[in-house]
């Protein structure tokens, strides 16, 4: 009974199934079923009949047809013992690697540099408030003729301000200038003259009175003065602040006393010379030169013009196309004194002067400077062909064998200047080394005597300008860095 039941609800529930009155699922449009398959006892599959699929919608669709039936191929049953073992590698040790950051350079960083130490501030100058127990009023007092008639003490007064420094310079300018108009005694006005350009000036509102007051004590000389001297040494000291004095030291150039005519020359120099890197030479106190030069009668005058002309330099004419015009006024005069000159220590200069004019001339005159160098009649002679060599700088070295003959000559000063022209030479003179350091060591001298003894020294001036003049030869030293450029105001 019990069989039967269940074979009963086993029937029921498919004939349910059958009639689709089970609840029906979701609706799938043309969803292609999935034949199932049968496992047999046999174990070979077999393909049943495609599962009914519900209609959807009010179309019906149309059955699809019946897919083939392929045989599927029964898998070989293999028996568990016939697999193959696995095969287990053996354990390796793998080593274990660090990896190590990419090593990156440090960027460089510079080491700081070393700081220079702070200019020294100069050491500042102290100045005493009294004198042999006296300020500075007191000695300005014993200035006047009229509280101190003892001339000597006045001289002494006068000698004494300038150690007070900057604040004598302020108040003593007006004394000074009225010893200089005034003191009926001359020699008190030549101390005077002398103190008021040596008072170290450094303010131009202080120049001018002092210019002025020498201006008008030379107007007032008379040929042949001693103050006229005086007068003209002290405006050289001034420089180019004294060019409003040029026409008082015209004057002067033509006194009868060549002292004084040198003296003037000697000025126009310092006064005439540009005042600055760009400027440009005095031309009236280089024409008068140019006629002292020419016409003065005295060798000493006519040198000193000569190297006066040399410190000015040449004309800067605004127009480069005008300077050969311009250049006859400087070149003829210097042409015609080296026809008429005779000394041979002047020619050397001359001819120095004419190539600064003209460097057309350079390749002759420096021939003949080069003669004078063995002139066997008088050292002096030597002495100026050797300066004026050393003058030219580089533009010497053809006379370079002439030089190192000098420096066998027995007159130590004429080796002293063959050394220091070799030095102004620089590289073009490096083949004068060997000899250059044979002085050095001292094994070469002119002093030396025959028989000196063994404690006999060699002169250390020759020594000490021969290791100079070996550092310029070199190049280890340069002329270039001992000048000094004036700059422009």
């Amino acid at each position: 009974m019990g069989a039967l039941r269940r074979n009963w609800l086993a029937g029921g529930v498919f004939a349910l199934a059958a009639l689709g009155c089970s609840k029906p699922a979701a609706p799938v449009a043309q969803v292609e079923p999935v034949p199932a398959t049968v496992r047999t006892e046999a174990g070979a599959p077999t393909t049943t009949a495609k599962p009914w699929v519900p209609q959807v919608g009010p179309d019906l669709l149309p059955a699809p047809e019946p897919m083939p039936t392929v045989p599927i191929r029964p898998m070989p049953v293999i028996p568990v013992a016939e697999l193959p073992k696995p095969v287990i590698p053996p354990t390796v040790a793998v080593p274990v690697v660090q990896l190590q950051p990419p090593k990156v350079d440090p960027p460089k960083v510079e080491p700081p540099k070393p700081t220079e130490p702070p200019p020294k501030e100069p050491k500042k100058i102290t100045y005493p408030e009294f004198v042999d127990g006296k300020p500075l009023g007191d000695w300005i007092k014993q200035l006047n003729a009229a509280t101190q008639p003892d001339s000597q003490q006045r001289e002494f007064a006068l000698r004494t301000l300038p150690q007070f420094g900057p604040t004598a310079r302020q108040r003593s300018i007006v004394p000074i200038t009225d010893l200089i108009y005034k003191d009926p005694d001359p020699g008190v006005r030549i101390v005077a003259i002398t103190i008021i350009s040596n008072m170290g000036y450094d303010i131009r509102e202080q120049i001018k009175p002092a210019v002025s007051a020498l201006r008008t004590c030379l107007a007032n000389t008379l040929d042949g003065s001693i103050v006229r001297l005086f007068c003209v040494r002290s405006l050289m000291s001034f420089g180019p602040e004294a060019v409003s004095a040029i026409p008082e030291i015209r004057k002067a150039g033509f006194d009868p006393s060549w002292e004084t005519r040198m003296a003037a020359a000697t000025a126009f120099g310092r006064i005439g010379a540009p005042p600055t890197e760009k400027g440009e030479p005095n031309d009236a106190a280089a024409k008068f030169l140019l006629n002292t030069m020419l016409k003065d009668a005295c060798a000493g005058v006519r040198m000193e013009a000569i190297q006066a002309l040399l410190q000015i330099g040449p004309p800067k004419p605004k127009n480069p196309e005008d300077y050969a015009k311009d250049l006859k006024l400087y070149v003829e005069p210097v042409e015609t004194r080296i026809r008429l000159e005779k000394d041979k220590g002047i020619l050397c200069w001359l001819y120095l002067l004419n190539v600064m004019y003209d460097d057309r001339t350079l390749a002759e005159h420096v021939k003949k400077i080069a003669s004078y160098i063995k002139a066997p009649d008088s050292p002096m002679v030597r002495m100026h062909a050797i300066n004026s060599c050393a003058a030219l700088g580089p533009k010497a070295a053809p006379v370079m064998p002439q030089l190192m003959e000098a420096l066998n000559y027995d007159e130590p000063e004429l080796v002293i200047a063959a050394m220091s022209a070799l030095a102004q030479i620089g590289m073009e003179a490096r083949g004068a080394q060997p000899e250059l350091e044979k002085i050095a060591k001292g094994s070469k001298d002119p002093r030396k005597p025959e028989d000196a003894s063994k404690d006999w020294k060699p002169d250390l001036t020759l020594r000490l300008v021969a290791e100079d003049a070996i550092l310029y030869v070199t190049g280890k030293k340069k002329l270039a860095d001992l000048e000094t450029p004036k700059k422009d105001k």
